[in-house]
């Protein structure tokens, strides 16, 4: 088949604006990582919390000497860890956020992010997008077998 690179590229781009979601689409995206993130991320968050609180309870205690000094080595490794942990969950939701913010941008304008990318960003684009290729034909443009990733229906 003998097709034009310019009407390649241009079908192309008039298939990835076909793709791009609905606002709607792209704020029920947000929320359904929102709730899912905050949801996985909340129990967690507990969970250490109550571990601290009773380290600290634990630290209070009264215990021979000895024994109180192995105890609060293992306690100031076990607290050191556990609020490592909690800043490692904090600063996952100030990531998430930025994945968030990303995401919406490669969602909501596909054929700008393809027009503006390299070569290799361009093949990575079309591997998510259409992970099972796509067909060309001159009567019906773009096709692929399982459709894209993305759908605006």
């Amino acid at each position: 088949m003998n097709v034009r690179k310019d009407r390649l590229e241009r079908d192309f781009l008039v298939m990835l604006h076909h793709l791009t979601p609905t606002k709607d689409f792209l704020d029920l995206f947000r929320d359904i990582v929102l709730t899912v993130w905050e949801s996985e991320t909340k129990d967690e968050m507990a969970s250490l919390q109550r571990s601290l609180k009773a380290l600290t309870a634990r630290k209070n205690m009264r215990i021979d000497e000895t024994a109180y000094q192995e105890q609060t080595a293992r306690m100031h490794e076990e607290t050191a860890d556990t609020e490592n942990r909690l800043q490692l969950i904090s600063d996952d939701d100030e990531d998430i956020e930025a994945l968030l913010t990303f995401s919406n941008r490669i969602l909501s304008d596909p054929a700008s992010l393809w027009t503006d990318s390299t070569l290799e960003n361009r093949q990575r684009l079309q591997e998510v997008l259409f992970p099972d290729g796509l067909e060309y034909s001159n009567e019906d443009g773009f096709e692929t077998h399982q459709g894209p990733l993305l759908s605006t229906h």
